[in-house]
């Protein structure tokens, strides 16, 4: 079968025609040619061509957001109330401070904070005249919300901060001077009350002590009355010094009947203690051993032990005294025992009397009555000793008392005086500041609120639109297909979005020349075969497929290459009714009874012929075979040039895949708006079967989509038929029952092409 090839020189053309017009993507913002992740790139693929939307939507929410955020809080005014609670108040007399230490002050002021936001005190403070007077009515003011907003601070010292924070300046300056009022109100009343309660206890104690002094005073006088005199003392001197004269008397008589004994038994049965009182040398013998025994006590109260060497030479001190008292007892009784007269003493005389006789010539019986005598004496003398010392101890005893109450008599009456001068004085509590109102804010947020509200609502609409484009995932630009598919499929072209009827000459001609730049691309993709067969496919319905495979039919078969189009889309069959060839035989039965049943019909332009679908109901789909393919597509080799073939989509149909393995090229066509998972699931299931993918079409581009991404230059260059130009103006609806794109085509197709 003769074939008919494309001249050099055409494909030359072409390559100098691909230089300036094919679909540009380098220098485009957010092209990222290395494929590594840019957020700029991302940012910049979602908000491309709705920039305008979101900066005019984004400054009209950033206005309205930056005054609600303006409008949502109102300035915080804060007024401040100084109170001093000294540590000690200004004395009138010099005496014992309240508080003793520092720490009780200290509790003492914690005390006061809390009391300070009391119920009671906040009671008071709402029924203060100075809120009607400034215009607010504290009926409707609720106390728990009043406390809410009140602070009470003490950090050490003597000041108490009263703080109360409210969006109404004078408000928080009444609430101040009101809180301040009723707590000053009730310091002083609790005060005056405390002084009051004081000063009555110590004036009944006064009343107490001056009744006990009374009674103490008639106690005393009536003692006194007894013996003539306040004071006993001389009389109880005077009795001690009769009793002592007395029982030295009666010593001495004793001892005078000691020696007067005819059997000098009276001297042996002295004492060394009646000896030593007349006897020098016993007295001193005696001092020795009371001074040795003392100092053996205190060795002992030292803690020295009965082995202790210095107790031990006491001791033997000691006994060595003991011994010669002893001795000289026994030999004083032995030297005395015939001349006991010489030693008889003189009798002592009684107090108040003359010197009574001298004890010597005194016969036993004289001395024995002149001892019962003293006996008797001493016993009364004892007597009035005895009650003279109770009486004194007893009046002491009152006086000790008296001088007692009559110490705290004093002491309470300087109390009662210094309270009630004190009375007149300013107190401990003073106010420093009472609550000014606040002329600037403490804390004003609108600002804040408004910067916020106006970012939020500047970045608001740009954050939605990525945020949708993130969830939807859509190509709605030629860019975003390029870039998302950058090293993997090449871009072929990009075809605009036609109306239905056209009447924009410059349009069409566009789109019949990125047409036929498409062509021109897989021409020079597969120099060097004799014959190709593409598949033209997409990953969903409507997305154009059959209108490009008719389209690029037409530009083949007007570039000189004889071209069929087959129909292998046995479900749809749209290019089968677009071509008006339901009924004729084609592919269906080429699929049944091989390729020598193979028929195809004439288009009506000149190298370009048809395969439709066939007799087929859509069941026959399952019936396409891979081996039956490979033989229809070696045995149409033989006879066309370009073979294209039009299938379902990818996702959807089953001769497309088995198609797809033995063509030589796939063309995928994507239409803007198509979902980006769809289309990555088509290229998967393409590189799944070893398809080889000779590029992608975008479909359906936006007019100024289409205008930026190929170069507009080379596409005012060319040259327009007036005929032509003029047949679209005039409105042409479309006859080739594939819509604009392929009318475009057919326009602007040379005359001699088109029968």
């Amino acid at each position: 079968m003769s074939r008919e090839n494309l001249p050099a020189t055409r494909l030359a053309d072409a390559r100098d025609s691909l230089t300036v017009s094919m679909p540009t993507t380098s220098g485009q913002p957010g092209s990222d040619l290395d494929g590594g992740f840019s957020p700029y790139r991302l940012i910049h693929q979602y908000l491309r061509g709705r920039y305008a939307v979101a900066i005019i939507c984004g400054l009209v929410l950033a206005v309205l957001m930056a005054t609600l955020g303006w409008m949502s809080t109102k300035p915080l005014y804060r007024s401040e109330a100084l109170i001093r609670i000294s540590f000690d108040i200004p004395r009138v007399i010099e005496g014992e401070q309240e508080y003793r230490s520092l720490d009780v002050f200290m509790a003492f002021m914690a005390s006061q904070q809390a009391m300070i936001k009391t119920h009671r005190i906040l009671s008071v403070a709402l029924q203060d005249p100075l809120w009607q007077e400034n215009g607010y009515n504290p009926d409707t003011i609720p106390i728990d919300g009043f406390a809410r907003d009140l602070t009470v601070k003490y950090e050490g010292g003597e000041h108490l901060k009263v703080i109360y924070d409210s969006n109404d300046p004078v408000f928080a300056a009444t609430a101040v001077q009101s809180i301040v009022a009723a707590y000053v109100e009730m310091y002083n009343s609790m005060d005056k009350k405390t002084t009051n309660e004081k000063t009555a206890a110590l004036a009944s104690r006064q009343e107490t002590l001056v009744k006990q002094l009374e009674d103490m005073d008639k106690q005393l006088r009536a003692e006194a009355e007894k013996y003539g005199s306040s004071s006993i003392d001389q009389f109880y001197e005077t009795a001690v010094t009769h009793l002592t004269r007395v029982e030295s008397s009666l010593i001495d008589v004793r001892i005078a009947l000691a020696l007067t004994d005819g059997r000098g038994e009276g001297v042996a049965a002295l004492s060394p203690q009646q000896i030593a009182r007349f006897d020098p040398t016993m007295n001193r013998y005696q001092a020795e051993r009371e001074q040795l025994e003392m100092e053996l006590q205190q060795l002992r109260l030292r803690g020295y032990g009965e082995n202790h060497k210095q107790v031990i030479q006491a001791k033997r001190m000691l006994d060595l005294t003991e011994s010669r008292i002893k001795e000289y007892v026994r030999e004083f009784a032995a030297t005395n025992a015939g001349g006991q007269q010489s030693m008889v003493p003189s009798m002592p005389v009684p107090p108040g009397q003359a010197a009574g006789p001298s004890l010597f010539g005194k016969s036993r019986d004289e001395l024995q009555a002149y001892e019962a005598n003293l006996l008797e004496l001493n016993k009364t003398v004892r007597e009035q000793v005895a009650t003279l010392g109770a009486q004194k101890l007893k009046m002491e005893a009152m006086r000790a008392e008296r001088a007692k109450l009559k110490e705290e008599l004093s002491m309470v009456t300087q109390q009662i005086a210094t309270m009630q001068l004190e009375s007149g004085i300013s107190g401990r509590l003073s106010v420093m500041s009472n609550g000014e109102t606040p002329l600037l804010p403490f804390r004003d947020r609108r600002m804040h609120l408004a910067g916020a509200g106006g970012l939020v609502g500047l970045f608001l609409p740009a954050a939605a639109i990525i945020g949708y484009g993130v969830i939807t995932r859509r190509y709605r630009y030629s860019m975003d297909a390029s870039e998302d598919l950058a090293g993997e499929i090449p871009l072929l072209g990009i075809l605009p979005q036609l109306p239905a009827r056209l009447t924009d000459p410059e349009s069409a001609a566009d789109a019949a020349q990125c047409l036929h730049q498409i062509r021109v691309m897989l021409q020079v993709n597969n120099q060097g075969h004799d014959s190709t067969a593409y598949l033209m496919t997409s990953s969903c319905p409507g997305e154009g497929k059959t209108s490009l495979c008719a389209a690029l039919a037409l530009s083949f078969a007007a570039a000189g290459a004889k071209t069929l189009v087959m129909d292998a889309d046995l479900i749809g069959q749209r290019l089968t009714r677009g071509y008006r060839m339901e009924d004729r035989p084609g592919f269906r039965e080429a699929m049944q009874h091989g390729a020598k049943a193979a028929a195809y019909y004439s288009s009506g332009v000149p190298r370009l012929s048809i395969m439709p679908a066939g007799v087929s109901d859509g069941r026959d789909a399952c019936a396409v075979s891979s081996k039956a393919i490979r033989k229809l597509l070696a045995a149409l080799k033989e006879e066309f040039d370009v073979i294209l073939v039009d299938s379902g989509p990818i996702l959807g149909s089953l001769e497309a895949l088995v198609v797809a393995q033995h063509v030589d090229g796939v063309v995928l066509t994507i239409s803007r708006e198509q979902q980006k998972p769809l289309v990555d699931r088509a290229i998967r299931q393409l590189r799944a079967v070893n398809a080889h993918i000779a590029g992608m079409v975008f479909n359906k581009a936006e007019s100024a989509d289409f205008k930026r991404s190929v170069g507009a230059s080379s596409l005012r260059s060319i040259p327009r038929n007036p005929e032509s130009s003029a047949l679209v103006k005039a409105g042409v609806t479309s006859t080739s029952g594939f819509g604009s794109l392929v009318d475009s085509v057919q326009t602007y197709m040379p005359v001699a092409e088109v029968q």
